[in-house]
């Protein structure tokens, strides 16, 4: 959860349009400001994520914490999360989001999934 005092702004036009905007604008004026988003912006095809320019490596491996960035899906056949998982710790490109899954006994949801599902319900019902 963030802190009450924490500022969210919407960009008009979403933060994909925001990056297209961006990248064409700093093109014309190199010696501007520095974008105000930073990170990367997940996107749903081969490319993975878009980002403004090379800001580097926003996230890290959720095993061995290294800086990481590349998503890697679930391998078990009923589930569809993602991961975060460096070549080092998944080398064969196979990861698993938690034991359930890699046990391969998965007959509902996995941990992940039951824990996320936890999460978004107290952040929905909070009031």
């Amino acid at each position: 959860a963030l802190p009450e005092d924490t500022q969210i702004f919407m960009l008009d036009g979403g933060i994909h349009n925001y990056l297209e905007w961006w990248s064409s604008h700093e093109a014309a004026n190199k010696d501007e400001q520095q974008p105000i988003w930073q990170g990367k912006n997940y996107v749903f095809d081969a490319r993975q994520s878009l980002a403004v320019s090379d800001t580097g490596i926003a996230s890290q491996c959720e095993r061995c914490h290294k800086p990481w960035d590349q998503y890697k899906k679930c391998a078990s056949k009923n589930c569809h999360l993602l991961v975060l998982h460096c070549d080092e710790c998944s080398p064969d490109a196979i990861a698993y989001c938690c034991s359930k899954c890699q046990e391969g006994q998965l007959t509902g949801l996995c941990l992940c999934e039951e824990q996320r599902r936890i999460e978004e319900h107290k952040l929905i019902t909070v009031t």
